[in-house]
């Protein structure tokens, strides 16, 4: 009897162990199924991710150059400090003629105007080794900072950024207009 009790007892236990495998298949399936649909989400949404960054890389960098009379103006930068409210920017300037001497005019040598329309005045300029001019070899990269004063941390863009210099051999007026630059405020 108790041999038969025990095959009884081990029957039900078998019957309800195919009955709970069967239900753990069930779940499996079940899960394996979520997982392909989040892996599926997660797949798109890495996509999406990697073209924002790459949207932001682009709106962020916004590196422009303006070339005038074969001479090349490459923005670098443009950051804010926030401490004592001005932005500095950095160019790069490349003659890709005959060498010629630059000449920034200390009363109007650089403004910029931003979103609400006020125009400023850059206050300190630093052309290669200079303050105001400096020799552009030809071929060779030279470095131009501007300075302007009394801009909030708030403005976030210029609209506008205007730089004015005379060839001194020839006597050529040059204008470099940027547009849309954002400030990284630091």
């Amino acid at each position: 009897m108790k041999k038969f009790l025990f095959l009884l007892l081990l029957s039900g236990q078998i019957g309800f162990a195919q009955t709970n495998l069967q239900a753990l298949k069930e779940e499996n399936n079940k899960l394996k199924s979520q997982n392909q649909t989040l892996q599926d989400e997660l797949t798109t949404l890495k996509k999406q991710n990697d073209y924002f960054r790459e949207t932001l890389k682009i709106f962020e960098e916004k590196i422009k150059t303006i070339s005038n009379s074969k001479i090349d103006c490459t923005m670098l930068s443009c950051e804010g400090n926030k401490q004592d409210q001005t932005v500095k920017l950095q160019f790069l300037l490349t003659n890709n003629d005959i060498k010629k001497n630059l000449l920034f005019s200390p009363d109007s040598y650089g403004k910029a105007i931003d979103l609400q329309g006020n125009t400023l005045k850059a206050n300190n300029i630093i052309f290669g080794p200079n303050k105001y001019a400096a020799d552009l070899e030809t071929d060779i990269p030279t470095k131009l900072t501007i300075v302007f004063p009394g801009i909030l941390p708030s403005t976030a863009l210029l609209k506008m950024i205007e730089l004015k210099c005379t060839t001194t051999n020839d006597f050529k007026n040059l204008n470099f207009v940027f547009k849309d630059i954002s400030i990284i405020w630091k």
